[in-house]
């Protein structure tokens, strides 16, 4: 029996049974208020209403305790509304909300991770202490100018007054944290939404249900096949999403890079003549976007493709890929926490570039000249009052201690970041226990 139900972005999604009604209820993009077309009155109800959910819900079924996913995406672009699914152009924009997440562990982890990197970089040894100082600064002149080139380095921290920019660099660490616990907690109503309390996470810690009643946690599967073949099934449909990444970039037109000299002192101090910037960190948000939208519509193509090649007896394989489903569903908070970083950083990057342009006019370009001379580009950007170098300090810092806890300082390009994206993702499926004691894979 086809089931119809309104899905977040406020289409109408006709399901061919009731088993694919269930693995909606189970990834939480049905909840107890979305709207489902019931036959029975011939209109449309909220699920908690209808009589398959009401069965779901009495069987402790996967999400029927979550909340509703069928709030819009208020800052998604006309055209994300429209469509999200695979090979859909998104159009590049701000930031919007971010998922409406209740935060666990890896979130807490991640925002310590993120002011730990920080507290720890600034501990090391100044790199600029045993370097003997160069030829007095040259009055300000264009980038362009004749001369030994200056050494490139990938990026650094600044550390002119270290009491003022130790100051500095712990507010961004925080400032950073907090916006990773917000994107985690407060969110936009996502596909895969665990962090609503679905069956994935519940089931997988144990809680109660709204009706008052206990929800047990799941035994794993008995059969160690069952258990493999569930294990290479999640991981197959995660490498399908961490795969799109080339066709994404090539859809949303995304460059090598940001700009050349992107953080240095030139751009810092002449931001407006780098309008590319804002181009780049748009189509990467567009991006990590159009990639977390596309989450349900690969993982149920690829867990379909691994099922039909499956080598077990059909009850396995069914055992094998419900078990698959749960796992990714226990997941996607943790995914959550990556695409929130990831959207940070473009965040903070169009920030910055907000400010340069704004205070562009207080900001010198005073490079450094001779041979041999080793400089942080950074410092190359003077700001003259003590108010444009608070806002400058705030801005920049913001950017530095996301980039450190995305990718480490390393020196930034389209590359490195969609490794360090593809990684992260990777990480948050943890391996099966099955496999941890060294079980062997179906043949």
């Amino acid at each position: 029996m086809a089931v119809r139900f309104i899905d977040h972005r406020g289409t109408e999604v006709t399901l061919p049974d009731e088993r694919a009604f269930a693995f909606r209820v189970q990834l939480g993009e049905i909840g107890p208020r979305t709207l489902v077309f019931d036959d029975g009155v011939r209109g449309w109800v909220r699920a908690e209403s209808h009589p398959l959910y009401q069965r779901l819900a009495a069987a402790g079924a996967a999400g029927t305790d979550s909340p509703s996913t069928t709030a819009p995406d208020r800052a998604a672009s006309p055209s994300t509304r429209r469509d999200s699914g695979p090979g859909h152009r998104v159009e590049r924009g701000s930031a919007g909300s971010e998922e409406d997440l209740a935060l666990d562990p890896f979130d807490t982890a991640m925002a310590r991770a993120v002011r730990g990197d920080v507290e720890e970089l600034r501990a090391r040894p100044d790199p600029t202490s045993n370097v003997a100082e160069g030829p007095a600064r040259a009055p300000r002149q264009s980038a362009a100018a004749p001369g030994p080139t200056p050494v490139r380095y990938s990026v650094r921290v600044r550390r002119l007054d270290r009491g003022r920019w130790t100051l500095w660099t712990a507010v961004a660490a925080l400032a950073v944290a907090l916006v990773v616990y917000l994107i985690t907690a407060v969110g936009d109503g996502r596909p895969w939404p665990v962090g609503r309390r679905v069956a994935g996470e519940t089931a997988s810690r144990g809680g109660t249900s709204s009706s008052g009643g206990v929800v047990p946690s799941p035994a794993p599967p008995a059969d160690p096949r069952v258990a493999v073949e569930a294990d290479a099934m999640a991981r197959g449909a995660l490498h399908s999403l961490v795969d799109a990444l080339p066709e994404l970039r090539e859809l949303v037109g995304l460059p090598p890079g940001p700009p050349e000299h992107w953080l240095e002192g030139h751009y810092l101090a002449s931001a407006a003549s780098y309008p590319g910037t804002l181009d780049y960190w748009d189509a990467f948000r567009a991006l990590v976007r159009q990639l977390r939208s596309e989450e349900v519509p690969r993982f149920e193509a690829a867990l379909d493709a691994a099922a039909a090649q499956s080598p077990l007896t059909p009850e396995q394989t069914r055992d094998a890929r419900a078990e698959a489903e749960r796992r990714l569903s226990e997941s996607a908070q943790r995914r959550r926490a990556v695409y929130a970083l990831m959207e940070e950083l473009a965040n903070a990057a169009t920030d910055l570039h907000a400010v340069l342009l704004r205070i562009g006019d207080q900001i010198d370009y005073q490079p450094v000249q001779g041979p041999r001379v080793s400089v942080d580009p950074v410092l190359e950007a003077v700001p003259r009052t003590p108010a444009a170098e608070a806002e400058f300090a705030a801005a920049l810092d913001r950017v530095l201690a996301t980039l450190e806890a995305v990718n480490g300082l390393a020196p930034v390009t389209t590359e490195g970041l969609l490794d360090a994206l593809a990684r992260r993702l990777a990480d948050t499926l943890p391996t099966h226990t099955a496999l941890a004691r060294g079980a062997t894979p179906p043949a």
